[in-house]
């Protein structure tokens, strides 16, 4: 938690505008993989705004969520894995019911440099080589 103080303290000798609060909060969520709630009434103590505000922004950037994820998966976007199906797994990853309900963070990465294997895709940071939904689906339950 030396790291959350380290960052109040730092925004504490700030002068609380809009852009440094989304800052903050972008800091927390790097540190702790989230903003908790037990959090975002300090942090609007700190900025001297409303919970509710706080809430606010972290509803209005998508980037920002107020719980961890339970499982991340990053898709090869590069060339030969777009090639090999890359594209249509994320459409169908992104459709899925933990995506829509924050449970499961989807993101890309340009290149994972296993071009032999494509499509490549990571759950939960394990490989997998030619990745098909079925076995995404089972490292997932």
């Amino acid at each position: 938690m030396q790291e959350i103080q380290a960052i109040f303290d730092y925004y504490k000798e700030k002068n609380g505008n809009q852009e440094e609060l989304i800052a903050c909060l972008r800091e927390i969520q790097a540190v702790l993989g989230c903003i908790p709630k037990e959090f975002q009434q300090k942090i609007a103590e700190l900025f001297g705004v409303k919970v509710t505000v706080v809430q606010a922004y972290i509803k209005l950037y998508p980037s920002l969520k107020e719980q961890a994820s339970k499982h991340i998966i990053t898709v090869c976007n590069g060339p030969r894995c777009g090639n090999k199906g890359a594209q249509r797994l994320l459409r169908e990853l992104k459709q899925l019911p933990g995506v829509q309900k924050g449970e499961i963070e989807v993101k890309t990465q340009m290149c994972m440099h296993h071009c032999a294997t494509s499509p490549n895709i990571k759950v939960d940071g394990v490989l997998l080589e030619h990745a098909r939904m079925e076995e995404i689906l089972k490292r997932l339950q």
